[in-house]
């Protein structure tokens, strides 16, 4: 690959990975949204179901943002390679190089789960507190 062909990929992989968690993200609130606006209207069928759908959703977000890491990863080795091979005359690509050292790592080991677990904490919460109060 070129410089070129790699930024643009870089480019792509990272909007993928911004669209992931935009597009989970919004079924987490949506979640959070149907927890306090809706609790009366929830039954244990309903609150098992949408948990469960909301698991299985959250392991395929989660495997694609670890797929998409995985190509970062590949693209930069590939950048570190034409770099050694061009040396100091590929500026853009030496600082392209140096965004290695930031991780999404942080956010699938901690973000993902903590959202994912508040979410469902906070869905059984209201649903056992209107139980309990009507």
């Amino acid at each position: 690959m070129n410089e070129a062909e790699i930024i643009v990929a870089w480019g792509e992989v990272s909007a993928h990975l911004w669209t992931i968690l935009q597009f989970w993200a919004s079924i987490s609130f949506g979640i959070i949204a149907l927890a306090h606006f809706a609790p009366e209207r929830l039954n244990n069928f309903l609150v098992a179901f949408v948990i469960f759908l909301y698991t299985v959703f959250s392991f395929m977000c989660g495997g694609l943002y670890l797929s998409d890491f995985e190509l970062l990863a590949a693209l930069y080795e590939e950048a570190d390679i034409l770099l050694s091979e061009r040396g100091e005359g590929a500026i853009f690509l030496s600082k392209f190089a140096q965004y290695q050292n930031m991780s999404g790592v942080p956010i699938l080991l901690f973000g993902f789960p903590s959202i994912y677990l508040g979410c469902i904490a906070y869905l059984i919460y209201r649903y056992r507190g209107e139980r309990q109060n009507g």
